[in-house]
C-alpha cells in the first residue's frame, strides 16, 4: 500500500503541472476553430484575452495589429470621462433674464446657457419633474418660474448659448449621407432631445397622401408630403431625405392603408431648435414671446452672465447615469457630448493653439493621462471621436484589453463600479439583450457592441464556472459573410470562456 500510494504520488507531481497547458492548448484550439471557418475566410480577427488576476494572456490573435472598433470605441471615451470628471459629474442648464421686469413685462431678453448636457430630450429619467416622454416637461417647468415671477410677455428674443462646445456639428470624418438619420445627430452645447424628431405618416385612403403627424409638435421643421396610400400588401419604399444645411424634408413613402410608417430624423442647428421649440412652449404655456429665437452665433454681444438674473437651473442625471446609456444603448450623441464635456471642463493647457477647448480633440488630450496608465501605444493607436462613427478610429485588441483592465482596478472603487456596471448585460438588456439569452454567458458577459459597415466587434468582461474574469476583446473587419454569422461565432467564443473552470 505505501509503494502504491507513492507511486500515484510520483505520477500526479509529473501529471498535475500539465493541467493547466493542456487545458489552455484545448481552449485555443477550440477558439482557432471558430475563427477558422471557411465562413471567414475573407475576414481579419483581431483577438485578445487576458486573465484580470493575474495577467496572462489567455488566447491573442492579431492582437497588436489596428482595427475599425466602431462603437467599441465608447469604452475609451466612457472611461476618460469617468476618469476625468467623476461617476458624480452633472451637467446644468440655466435660464436667465437679460433685462428689466415691471407689470408682468420682461423688456429684454431670455437667454439659456447650455452646459453640453445632452438628455433634455423625451427620455423618461425620474427627475425633480414628471417627463413621460414629454420633450418639452422642462420647458413647460421654466414657464412656470417665469410666471411665478409675473412674467407673461417677454419684449425681445430667446437667445441659446452653446458656446461651452466648439461649433464643429459632426465628427471627424462622418459620413454626409448619414446626417439625416438620429445616429448622426449634430452636435451642440445646447441640445434639445437628442437633436431629432418623429414623424408618422398613417394611411388613409388608397391613393390620396397619408397624414403626418410631427413628434414634438414644432414648425422647426418642414415636410414635404409626397407619401401614397396603398393596398395593405402593397406598401414598400421607404424613402426621406433633408435638404443640406435646412431643415425641409421630402417624405417619399408607399404608406399601407390603416398602417402607420415611423421616421426618427435628425434635425439642422441644435441650438435654434431648442431656442425655437423653447418659445413655442412658452407661447402655449401664457408666456408671449415677441422676439425671434437666436443662436448666439449670430448675436451682436456675449452674455455678461454676472449681470443677467437666473430664472431656473436644470440638473441632469449623473454621469454614471449617462456612461450607461452610451454603452448599454450604444448612444453616439451622448458619447459625442461626453467626449467634448470633457474637453471643456478639463481643458489641457499644453494644448496646441489650434486646438479649442471643448472639442472632440480637446477631450481626447485631456484623456491621454488614462491612456498613457493603461500602457497603451499612443503613437500607433489613433482616437478621432467619442462615438465610433469615425472611420479614422484605429485600436488593437490589446489596446482595449488594456482599458479594460485599467478600469477594472482603477483606484476609485466607484469609477471601476460605474463602468463595469453601464456595460449591457447578456441576455438581459442593451445591444445584448437578444444575446447570450441561454447557456453560462447569460447574466455573466458584460460587454460593448461594435458595429460599422464591415466591422463587427464586442469587448467586455466575462466571468469563468471556475469564478475568474477575464478582459476580452474580439474585433473583426472586411468579413465578407453576414453580420448575423459574425455575432454567431463571437458568441461562441465567449462562451467557450464562460465555460472554463479555472
Amino acid at each position: 500500500m505505501t509503494k502504491r500510494v507513492v507511486g500515484i504520488c510520483l505520477l500526479l507531481l509529473f501529471v498535475l503541472p500539465t493541467l493547466g497547458p493542456v487545458q489552455a492548448q484545448d481552449l485555443s484550439a477550440q477558439i482557432d476553430a471558430i475563427l477558422d471557418d471557411a465562413d471567414f475566410a475573407d475576414a481579419h480577427w483581431g483577438v485578445h484575452v487576458v486573465n484580470l488576476e493575474t495577467g496572462e494572456t489567455v488566447y491573442a490573435r492579431n492582437e497588436q495589429k489596428n482595427f475599425i472598433p466602431a462603437s467599441v470605441m465608447k469604452l475609451f471615451s466612457t472611461a476618460a470621462v469617468l476618469d476625468g470628471l467623476g461617476p458624480d459629474f452633472r451637467y446644468s442648464t440655466t435660464l436667465y433674464l437679460d433685462g428689466t421686469v415691471q407689470d408682468s413685462v420682461l423688456t429684454g431678453h431670455l437667454v439659456v446657457r447650455g452646459s453640453g448636457d445632452p438628455t433634455i430630450s423625451d427620455r423618461q429619467f425620474e427627475d425633480d419633474y414628471p417627463r413621460d416622454g414629454d420633450p418639452t416637461a422642462l420647458f413647460r417647468s421654466w414657464a412656470d418660474s417665469l410666471k411665478a415671477r409675473g412674467i407673461t410677455f417677454v419684449s425681445d428674443h430667446v437667445i441659446g448659448d452653446d458656446d461651452v462646445f466648439d461649433d464643429t456639428e459632426l465628427g471627424n470624418g462622418w459620413a454626409w449621407d448619414d446626417a439625416i438619420t438620429p445616429y448622426a445627430a449634430e452636435i451642440s452645447g445646447l441640445s434639445f432631445n437628442e437633436g431629432r424628431v418623429r414623424v408618422s405618416a398613417e394611411g388613409t385612403q388608397i391613393g390620396r397622401a397619408a397624414e403626418l403627424t410631427v413628434e414634438p409638435e414644432t414648425d422647426y421643421v418642414y415636410f414635404i408630403n409626397r407619401t401614397e396610400t396603398v393596398a395593405r400588401r402593397e406598401g414598400s419604399d421607404r424613402e426621406i431625405r433633408r435638404e443640406r444645411g435646412g431643415n425641409t424634408f421630402w417624405l417619399e413613402s408607399e404608406v399601407a392603408q390603416g398602417r402607420t410608417l415611423r421616421h426618427t430624423v435628425s434635425v439642422h442647428n441644435p441650438t435654434r431648435y431648442f431656442t425655437h421649440v423653447l418659445r413655442e412652449t412658452l407661447i402655449a404655456e401664457g408666456v408671449y414671446v415677441d422676439g425671434d429665437p437666436v443662436d448666439i452665433d449670430d448675436w451682436r454681444d456675449k452674455p455678461t452672465y454676472a449681470r443677467l438674473t437666473p430664472v431656473a437651473t436644470h440638473t441632469s442625471r449623473r454621469l454614471a447615469d449617462l456612461v450607461a446609456l452610451v454603452n448599454k444603448e450604444s448612444q453616439n450623441l451622448v458619447a459625442e457630448h461626453l467626449l467634448k464635456t470633457l474637453g471643456a471642463v478639463r481643458c489641457p493647457a499644453d494644448r496646441p493653439d489650434e486646438m479649442e477647448c471643448g472639442s472632440a480633440w480637446a477631450g481626447l488630450r485631456a484623456a491621454r493621462p488614462l491612456f498613457e496608465r493603461t500602457g497603451m501605444d499612443l503613437e500607433t493607436m489613433r482616437l478621432r471621436d467619442g462615438s465610433g462613427m469615425s472611420p479614422y478610429n484605429s485600436v488593437a485588441p490589446e489596446d482595449v484589453t488594456a482599458l479594460l483592465r485599467t478600469m477594472w482596478v482603477h483606484p476609485d472603487p466607484e469609477v471601476t463600479d460605474a463602468y463595469v456596471n453601464s456595460l449591457a448585460v447578456g441576455g438581459e438588456d442593451g445591444t445584448l439583450e437578444r444575446r447570450f439569452r441561454q447557456g453560462p454567458g447569460r447574466g455573466n458577459v458584460r460587454a460593448k457592441t461594435g458595429t460599422v459597415t464591415g466591422a463587427k466587434n464586442l469587448a467586455g468582461y466575462v466571468v469563468t464556472t471556475g469564478g475568474t474574469t477575464l478582459a476580452f476583446a474580439l474585433l473583426t473587419n472586411n468579413f465578407g459573410t453576414t453580420s448575423s454569422r459574425v455575432v454567431r461565432a463571437q458568441d461562441a467564443v465567449v462562451e467557450l470562456l464562460a465555460q472554463q473552470v479555472w
